[in-house]
């Protein structure tokens, strides 16, 4: 059976239009992808309303960060359990693990999802990375099959922009190694019948890396982004939202030195470059059915690298050169009724469709070819899904819920070297039911207690990488997720504590590697486990402090896999990726005089980067301090800022097949200036 989910302008045009004939009044958004609550600085909090996982990490991005040391990959990693491992800037190769489930770095499906506010991304390979003028991450831990339209078996983060506000902002700033930052941001007040703000930054470095061979740093950074935002209220029964998203680098080589090597020192005769865009569009309809909300989103996300350039001293020396291209529609329909009584719920359908295409050229000192192969996927997912709430008496509430989908694919691809003319079409299709049931229970006035068990998946695939047609495909994953929290909260809000823990009982855990010189694929273990707990924590001691805390434990274990090339068992081995903990302490004070200060110390445990544990291939455990200070008098800002501050040595990212890795950010500092106008 073929699927057709390629959903596009026209679907849009007639969605909306009917949406804009409802003869009623908005009252709320609907829920799912709305934008999430601002919290504190990190706090593990209920979630918000209509989402059924009260587990929730909400962490505020600190408004005071510079445009040149804020990101949200380092605000959402204060999440408990959640790891991110990356070279650069961009997301290419990048691994996002939550509680022990990760992406593979190229082929396999995310297994965190993100969301930008209404749009969801597609591979993790397509994350962007400093988006200016967004406020706030919710880290959804587990899977979330009746939540979101675009679900993940390890769970979902979504950023959210700042609320609009009249008025705008403009920042410059300069720090080491030669960077400069600029941005400038934009809104109409908030609660008009027409709100819009607009948003861009660019951010230029020099790199860390140096190449003693050819006299220069080779990691540069060249960055720029927009986002843009409109709401609008055609008729008093309707909400239109429109957005969009830009985001282009035109960057250096990833920086990628030899391991066991000096941490910033390469020698290599040539250089390499990594160029990606952006783009993502959404437009959002919203209407009061009398019943309750009805919401529609179509979005679009376009993404592109070309090219990703790459020189490495194995030896030989060898050079890649990758281009990779994807684009996907969406649609992503949600109703949410009043309900009756006690008893409510929620519905919603999500379809997709999705293009990728890519090219591989490797050769010898940049001369002999060893390999040239296109490839090409195409995509479509359709789901249902939603869930039933009962508010029982004796201050139980249950929450039964399922999601029914299809993911069809279809795969090709052409080899140029070593063997012209050698092709392969081959096509899949992953059923899946997922059910949830959860349940919270009101112990005291301030403490509840909940408990789920949840099921979820990610789909199967094609590896390009190979061209053993026995390696190309590989299975879908499937996850079995039990877990149970308490939480406390002060009677006047200040002080808010929570614990977590969680067994994932997991069928065909998605592995991706060089498990030989020519074969880069996906293998499974058939059966893997982790076992976590959590622990979460917010204090106000005082008018303008705060303080949080996050810490989270995994132990992701291979319970059976074999090493599909020489048959050796692995079986008892941590699974790659997923650190063995994690922790953030984060603290911050603004006078009413106009001072303000903030810290953050985060902590990674040992990351092992292959299933065999190979201590060649592992960062240990390592912490990292960052601190920003300034004054703010209300129509000018200046901060100082430090990145690092202990100027610890670690890799960020490591990669066995070339025996290479990406050293984190050495300390950096600069200041920055703002004006509000």
């Amino acid at each position: 059976m073929h699927l057709r989910a390629n959903p596009g302008p026209a679907a849009c045009a007639w969605l909306l239009s009917a949406l804009l004939c409802a003869p009623v009044g908005v009252r709320a958004q609907a829920v799912g992808n709305s934008p999430v609550v601002q919290a504190e600085a990190v706090v593990v909090s209920e979630a918000h309303p209509g989402m059924p996982q009260p587990g929730a990490t909400q962490i505020e991005l600190d408004p005071d960060a510079p445009v040149g040391s804020a990101s949200w990959q380092e605000a959402a990693s204060r999440a408990p359990n959640l790891g991110i491992s990356q070279a650069g800037e961009t997301s290419f190769g990048a691994l996002y693990s939550l509680r022990g489930l990760s992406n593979t770095p190229y082929f396999s499906d995310p297994a965190v999802t993100l969301y930008l506010d209404d749009i969801p991304m597609g591979g993790g390979f397509t994350y962007p990375s400093g988006l200016f003028s967004f406020a706030s991450a919710s880290v959804f831990s587990g899977p979330q099959p009746t939540t979101f339209g675009r679900s993940a078996d390890g769970g979902v983060i979504i950023l959210s922009p700042r609320p609009p506000q009249a008025g705008g902002e403009v920042r410059a700033g300069m720090g080491g190694y030669g960077s400069r930052t600029g941005a400038i941001e934009a809104g109409s007040p908030g609660g008009s019948p027409a709100e819009v703000s607009v948003a861009g930054a660019f951010t230029h470095r020099d790199g860390y890396v140096d190449n003693t061979e050819i006299g220069r740093t080779v990691d540069s950074v060249d960055a720029m982004d927009g986002f843009a935002r409109g709401r609008f209220h055609p008729t008093p029964a309707t909400q239109v939202t429109v957005e969009i998203l830009a985001d282009r680098h035109r960057d250096g080589a990833a920086p990628l030195v030899p391991l066991d090597g000096p941490l910033y020192t390469v020698q290599r005769a040539r250089e390499g470059t990594t160029d990606s865009s952006f783009f993502a569009a959404a437009i959002k309809a919203s209407a009061d059915t009398g019943a309750g909300p009805l919401t529609a989103v179509t979005s679009y996300t376009g993404w592109k690298l070309d090219p990703f350039d790459d020189w490495l001293v194995l030896p030989p020396p060898l050079l890649s050169h990758l281009t990779l291209k994807q684009e996907r529609w969406n649609e992503e329909f949600r109703f949410s009724p009043f309900g009756f009584g006690v008893v409510t719920w929620n519905a919603g359908a999500w379809l997709s469709g999705a293009s990728t295409s890519g090219d591989v050229e490797r050769s010898i000192r940049g001369t002999f070819p060893i390999e040239a192969t296109g490839f090409g996927y195409t995509r479509r997912e359709a789901a249902l899904f939603g869930d039933v709430v009962l508010e029982a008496p004796r201050r139980w509430r249950i929450t039964l819920g399922g999601r029914a989908q299809r993911v069809a694919e279809d795969y090709h691809q052409a080899e140029r070297v070593p063997t012209r003319g050698l092709a392969f079409r081959l096509g899949r299709t992953d059923d899946a039911f997922l059910p949830r049931l959860a349940a919270t229970y009101e112990v005291a006035a301030g403490t509840t207690a909940d408990a789920s068990a949840t099921l979820g998946t990610r789909p199967g695939g094609f590896a390009a990488y190979t061209d053993n047609p026995a390696f190309i495909p590989f299975a879908a994953e499937h996850v079995a997720a039990f877990e149970a929290g308490v939480r406390r909260s002060s009677a006047d809000r200040n002080l808010d504590v929570s614990a977590r823990v969680f067994d994932y009982e997991i069928r065909n855990y998605q592995i991706e590697r060089s498990f030989s010189a020519k074969d880069y694929f996906v293998a499974t273990a058939p059966r893997a486990r982790s076992l976590g707990a959590e622990l979460g924590a917010h204090w106000n001691p005082a008018p303008g402090w705060r303080m949080g805390l996050t810490a989270g434990v995994t132990d992701i274990t291979l319970l059976e896999f074999r090493d599909p090339l020489s048959g050796r068992s692995l079986g008892g081995t941590r699974a790659p990726y997923a650190p063995s903990f994690t922790a953030a302490l984060d603290a911050g004070f603004r006078s009413a005089k106009g001072w303000f200060a903030s810290a953050a110390v985060v902590a990674r445990g040992r990351t092992f980067y292959t299933e065999s544990e190979d201590p060649a291939y592992s960062q240990g455990a390592y912490a990292t301090l960052d601190g920003t200070v300034g004054f703010d008098s209300g129509r000018w800002r200046v901060a100082a800022y430090v990145e690092n501050a202990a100027d610890k040595g670690y890799y960020a990212l490591i990669v066995p097949g070339v025996n290479s890795a990406a050293p984190g950010t050495p300390r950096t500092a600069g200041t920055e200036l703002a004006i509000e106008f």
